[in-house]
């Protein structure tokens, strides 16, 4: 369910929004994290849990807002997941996250692109 929705997401963002398919492709994943696949099954609860409520503030955080920002908000909320799959330890993860995020994004850099500054990964633990 989560690839179907994933995919979904990547065409409206590309039709509505008139993203690039790189940057539709991150924002959709920051979405929609969690694959249904059996790779993508997670050995820790918990760490659902963590991606699901990091998942929810990108969300409201990226509602209205110009796809720039939107974009740099998705690449720290991958980021993100990224260490939290660490913490966790669920190598499928580490793996996907990291590859989203270990080379600069064609997209960084771009005038107008602010997304806040620091991670959000501390906030989960209050």
């Amino acid at each position: 369910m989560s690839e179907h929705n994933r995919i979904r997401a990547m065409a409206r963002l590309v039709h509505d929004r008139g993203m690039s398919q790189e940057a539709a492709e991150l924002t959709a994943r920051a979405l929609f994290p969690l694959d249904t696949s059996a790779e993508g099954q997670v050995v820790s609860r918990r760490f659902a849990k963590r991606i699901a409520r990091r998942t929810k503030r990108f969300t409201k955080a990226a509602q209205s807002k110009p796809h720039e920002v939107v974009v740099d908000l998705a690449f720290q909320t991958v980021e993100d997941y990224f260490d939290i799959a660490v913490s966790y330890g669920e190598p499928y993860y580490m793996d996907m996250f990291e590859e989203l995020t270990s080379h600069p994004a064609p997209w960084a850099g771009e005038a107008g692109s602010d997304a806040g500054g620091e991670s959000m990964v501390d906030q989960d633990e209050r």
